[in-house]
């Protein structure tokens, strides 16, 4: 049996004009009448429907007379539509009178018109996704443009067309929040969360960038930071503010191979490609797939607006959580005012937009116009929970914490647990508390290991539970 080429199929596929694009003129009809003879509110048809959602002419000339009567506060009604459309001279155009006395003619009468509003819309989404790919098509066989422009244009409009099909039953379709992971993950444990938005501030001249830079590799290759564990992601680093001479000093100085993709540093020395903001689909679509690190240098040069504007940061601040809705970690570099003692430079919505936020300082009285020495990183937001300074000094063109290195959740839970075997919950946060580890780490970390049998969690009287090391894996997992 042979098959056809696929040429052939390409002769053989029917064009949509030829079987008609999709459309429910009954529908449209019903819709209409109903609003005619007040069986529904044409508001409430409206937070549905427009008129470019019915697919004849007349259909959409009669709605758009309903709109206007409604907009001056008139009534809608057979007369007033024939009237306004009379006006504009399209009353022929639909057909006259007759045709709108006739519109439920051979249509059964319907108490619940919405089944009906949503199969015209139904109708008008597909109609318009089949224009918007045979809009896509001829533009591939003209080539108009390059392929990543027409991809783009193309998912803008799909976009365009799934928000148009939003409805207020959205809210009956939310997920439950319990479905949600709901534990924190750091890819440099304590200091930079991932799927979060962290903002390192500082003066100019700081260290802000060559630090963030350390970081970024250390994040790329896997590797301890600060005596910090980091969890391997791709980085993208987006710099508008210095010069690739600067940018390379900093990599030979760090000792940082070239890792290809693993870490991308994107600056203005690209000429005709400036480094793209956060709102841009190619970034968007990097932080969907990749869920990766991506350091902003620095938000002012990005922002492109009054950074003291409460309504433009906090516009521009929405961009940096999306991304970390996508599974992105952002950090965001920025400037301390000069003036003044406080942490960053500009609007409060700055600060209310990030998830963490550390200023950056000299620690051994030396300024913008000496070499690196000693810093302090200082939290002075945080939710994922309290963190600690952090002292770090810039020796041999190694950044290395002057403290010893923060012991881990695992570490605390095994000695409090050997020490004080029986300890239940409640005490166990209370003597965690003394060692710098939150409530939330210590139950997380605490019901991880009762789940893999590190632990055993036994039930006393009056339902309490106590909790042992156990005698079968008498060592945790670090």
């Amino acid at each position: 049996m042979s098959h056809p080429s696929r040429a052939q199929k390409k002769r053989d596929a029917p064009e949509p004009l030829e079987t008609g694009l999709p459309a429910n003129h009954d529908a449209e009809r019903l819709v209409l009448s109903s609003i005619l003879t007040g069986a529904r509110n044409f508001a409430a048809v409206q937070l549905s429907l427009s008129a470019s959602d019915f697919d004849l002419e007349k259909h959409r000339q009669i709605f758009s007379s309903m709109k206007a009567l409604h907009n001056r506060g008139e009534s809608i009604d057979l007369v007033t539509v024939s009237d306004e459309l009379k006006n504009n001279g399209k009353l022929a155009a639909v057909g006259g009178l007759s045709y709108l006395a006739s519109l439920d003619d051979g249509l059964s009468k319907v108490l619940n018109i919405d089944a009906h509003v949503e199969l015209v819309r139904k109708k008008s989404a597909l109609r318009r996704i089949i224009f918007a790919a045979d809009a896509l098509q001829k533009e591939a066989l003209l080539e108009t443009d390059s392929p990543a422009a027409l991809i783009s244009r193309a998912q803008n409009g799909l976009a365009e067309i799934s928000a148009n099909c939003a409805r207020d039953d959205v809210l009956q379709q939310v997920p439950s929040i319990w479905r949600f992971e709901s534990k924190t993950s750091y890819l440099i444990d304590g200091l930079i969360a991932s799927a979060a938005v962290t903002m390192w501030s500082g003066e100019s001249g700081d260290g802000k960038s060559t630090l963030a830079l350390a970081a970024a590799a250390a994040v790329a290759r896997g590797e301890p930071f600060l005596g910090r564990a980091t969890i391997q992601r791709p980085v993208l680093i987006l710099d508008r503010e210095n010069p690739a001479a600067t940018i390379k000093d900093r990599l030979f100085r760090l000792g940082i191979p070239d890792l290809d993709n693993r870490l991308i540093v994107w600056g203005t020395w690209w000429e005709g490609h400036n480094p793209p903001g956060p709102h841009n689909t190619a970034i968007v679509e990097y932080a969907r797939r990749t869920k990766p690190l991506i350091v902003w240098d620095s938000l002012i040069a990005f922002a492109g607006c009054d950074e003291n504007s409460s309504f433009e940061m906090r516009n521009h601040m929405t961009c940096y959580r999306y991304l970390a809705a996508l599974g992105s970690a952002n950090l965001i570099l920025h400037h301390r005012s000069e003036k003044g003692q406080s942490d960053y430079r500009g609007s409060s919505d700055i600060r209310a937009a990030v998830d963490n936020g550390w200023l950056l300082s000299r620690d051994d009285g030396s300024n913008a116009g000496d070499a690196l020495g000693r810093f302090l990183l200082k939290p002075y937001k945080t939710r994922t929970g309290p963190e600690q300074p952090i002292r770090i000094e810039y020796k041999d063109d190694v950044f290395v914490p002057l403290d010893l290195p923060l012991r881990s959740a695992a570490d605390i839970l095994r000695n409090l647990i050997t020490i004080h075997p029986g300890a239940n919950q409640k005490e166990l946060i209370g003597l965690g508390a003394k060692e710098g580890l939150s409530q939330h780490r210590l139950v997380e970390t605490l019901n991880e290991w009762v789940l893999n049998g590190s632990i055993e969690a036994r039930r006393q009287r009056h339902n309490t539970i106590r909790y042992y090391m156990s005698a079968s894996r008498p060592g945790m997992p670090p």
